[in-house]
């Protein structure tokens, strides 16, 4: 059975994941709608009649990345992975830690 300590510790990094995946979701909304973007000018270039718009899919890429969305997501992400990184270098939770590893591995060692 997990102690309350590292159900905490894995919470704090789970929670560092979260913030994660909300940046490279920015990210990749951003990516996509500059891929859109090209594909649209390519198709405005060999098509009588352009279906996209490639202006609108780049300015939805550019208010993605907006100082107000992505600043505020990087520092979310940047302060949960340092307070996870915290927890566990206090905590002592290292792999490489022999406090941690089963008797027979500490033999071998």
């Amino acid at each position: 059975m997990l102690s309350s300590g590292m159900c905490k510790g894995a919470l704090i990094t789970r929670e560092a994941y979260l913030a994660l995946l909300d940046l490279r979701s920015l990210v990749e909304t951003a990516v996509e709608k500059a891929h859109m973007a090209g594909l649209d000018t390519v198709g405005r270039t060999i098509s009588p009649q352009p279906t996209g718009d490639p202006l609108r899919a780049l300015r939805v890429a550019a208010e993605t990345l907006q100082p107000s969305t992505f600043d505020a997501a990087l520092a979310e992400a940047r302060g949960k992975i340092e307070t996870a990184v915290a927890w566990h270098k206090e905590s002592g939770s290292t792999c490489g830690d022999s406090r941690q590893q089963p008797q027979a591995m500490r033999a071998r060692a």
